[in-house]
């Protein structure tokens, strides 16, 4: 067991050193008003650190595409498997202090791209490559989501690539924008795919949406009888948030309230009281 220990930590040790050399590699840290880019994106109003203050977001839109290299390393920085095995098997705070992970510092970079919103257009291709990674995929669509219309045309031709995870995050990246309405009809293809992921995340995006509801309520009252008991439970929560203008839902909500699943149950549920509230006030 000992040597395993040692093992993990000399691994964990190269693994650190290996993360830290790419910053001599990579092209100098833009500057604002005599601060780096990775100082303003330590200035947050909360402690979520993606909430940047008003002065670090303007300071970053001025860094421009300067800062794009340095925020897509941030984005794109994981943790190896050597430490997360390490912090599974001896949950102690001093391995905790020796293997800190990187999860907020790539919610940073995803911060910093969010600042620059279009500016970072350059960016998308890169940002694609990293849905394919559980680690970098969620960073990686809030970046997508923030630039926007100039990253719809990539995002819907990514919905056919074969890695289901790419498939997922480029879903969750419309989900993301605002004003992604044009990419409707690929999202309701997005909910006959063959991974429930996907399925999923389609359904959950088109109800945050709510628009076209004579067409999405339809298919998504098609995915109610899903032989994924999640998938049967996304679509009863996205039917519900069309509220009154998903009536036609209500006898298939009503059947699901005997679904086999405890979760199908409760969303149909939900749903059905937004649908018919909102339609008795009527």
């Amino acid at each position: 067991m000992k040597k395993r220990v040692v093992i993990l930590l000399c691994l964990t040790a190269f693994c650190g050193v290996i993360w830290f050399l790419p910053g001599y590699l990579s092209p100098a840290e833009p500057v604002w008003q005599g601060k780096k880019l990775g100082q303003w994106l330590t200035e947050c109003s909360s402690d979520d650190p993606r909430d940047l203050t008003d002065s670090a977001q303007r300071a970053i839109r001025a860094m421009g595409t300067n800062a794009l290299p340095f925020l897509l390393r941030m984005v794109g920085t994981t943790d190896s498997g050597a430490k997360h095995e390490l912090r599974s098997r001896f949950n102690t705070s001093f391995i905790k202090r020796l293997t800190p992970m990187h999860y907020n510092y790539r919610i940073s970079g995803a911060a910093g791209i969010e600042a620059l919103g279009e500016m970072a257009a350059p960016a998308a291709p890169e940002l694609i490559k990293m849905l394919d990674n559980e680690q970098t995929e969620y960073p990686a669509a809030l970046g997508l989501g923030a630039i926007g219309p100039p990253a719809i045309p990539l995002l819907v031709q990514t919905l056919t690539n074969r890695s289901g995870s790419i498939r997922m995050g480029a879903v969750q990246a419309l989900n993301f924008m605002h004003g992604a309405e044009g990419a409707i009809l690929d999202l309701l293809r997005c909910l006959d795919d063959p991974e429930p992921g996907v399925r999923i995340c389609a359904a959950v995006a088109l109800g945050d949406m709510r628009k076209q509801p004579d067409r999405v309520v339809p298919k998504l009252m098609e995915r109610l009888n899903d032989t994924d008991g999640s998938v049967r439970a996304g679509a009863a929560m996205a039917i519900g948030l069309f509220q009154a203008q998903a009536r036609m839902a209500v006898p298939k909500l009503k059947e699901l309230q005997n679904d086999p699943s405890v979760e199908v149950r409760r969303q149909a549920t939900i749903a059905l009281q937004r649908v018919e509230a909102v339609s008795t006030n009527q």
